[in-house]
């Protein structure tokens, strides 16, 4: 998979958007989710980050972390080893985890069939629920 290269704008406009400040911390911190294919650890962001010849605790990078998902901006991931992993891409898809290595399905249609499915058996506050489907080896 491709390396992916976000523009540094692009990532602050789309904190503001999310209703957070763009500070320097946070949009180092999501560029890199952003850029990454791999579902980084919050440890390979910390490296990531140091190799940039910056630095920031991990107790900034946890509580960054926790925000940017609170607001929408990353989901996270568990692998089999129950290591947290974050994703920057929160559009519908599916994550196959294997041991340590997270892939990513696309699907357009699934997601529009499993609300459909449980359209009559969901409570009204939860139709537009956010839908993750997470399958492990």
């Amino acid at each position: 998979m491709e390396k992916r290269d976000f523009n540094q704008e692009d990532v602050a406009r789309r904190i503001r958007k999310s209703g957070l400040r763009a500070t320097f911390q946070r949009t180092i911190l999501l560029k890199i989710i952003l850029d990454s294919n791999r579902h980084p650890t919050a440890e390979m962001l910390m490296r990531k980050v140091n190799e940039q010849g910056l630095h920031l605790s991990m107790g900034t990078i946890y509580n960054t972390l926790d925000r940017f998902e609170e607001h929408g901006l990353i989901t996270r991931v568990h692998d089999e080893n129950d290591v947290m992993r974050y994703d920057g891409n929160t559009d519908f898809h599916i994550h196959l985890v294997d041991h340590d290595h997270i892939d990513d399905l696309f699907d357009a249609e699934l997601e529009n069939v499993i609300r459909k499915r449980l359209s009559n058996k969901l409570p009204d506050n939860m139709q537009n629920a956010k839908i993750e489907v997470t399958l492990y080896k």
